[in-house]
């Protein structure tokens, strides 16, 4: 189902109700996950013909948007006998986003605020203080 970009599948009816529109480096692969409200999702993957170019986004099914909030060099860090992937992911309470990056000698833990959803569900950055 995650071959052509994502879906909202509705298991009662079987149905594929919506596909949102990704990029194609975004289409395939990855680790996609879903907030906890199910009106949004985050997924990495490599973004480039390099292994070592990798990117993680956020999506909105309401808005049919979608925006790169971190494209980074992932191929240090770790020296395991593989690397890790970003593997983002939201928090329980859907306002955050939590995702590895491998950009030094270390990996790393990088934490994203979820900007606000306006009311037709379009994404939105958050306003600084």
């Amino acid at each position: 189902m995650w071959s052509d970009g994502p879906v909202q599948f509705n298991a009662e009816s079987g149905t594929v109700e919506q596909r949102l529109a990704m990029p194609e480096f975004m289409r395939s692969g990855g680790h996609p996950s879903l907030s906890p409200g199910g009106d949004l999702f985050v997924t990495d993957r490599r973004i480039s013909g390099s292994k070592s170019d990798w990117g993680v986004a956020l999506g909105s099914f309401a808005s049919n948007e979608w925006h790169l909030l971190k494209k980074f060099d992932n191929s240090q860090g770790a020296t395991s006998w593989r690397r890790n992937h970003p593997h983002p992911i939201f928090s329980r309470d859907g306002k955050r986003i939590y995702f590895n990056v491998n950009s030094d000698q270390w990996t790393r833990l990088y934490v994203a605020e979820v900007g606000l959803i306006s009311a037709h569900g379009s994404l939105e950055r958050r306003k600084k203080n």
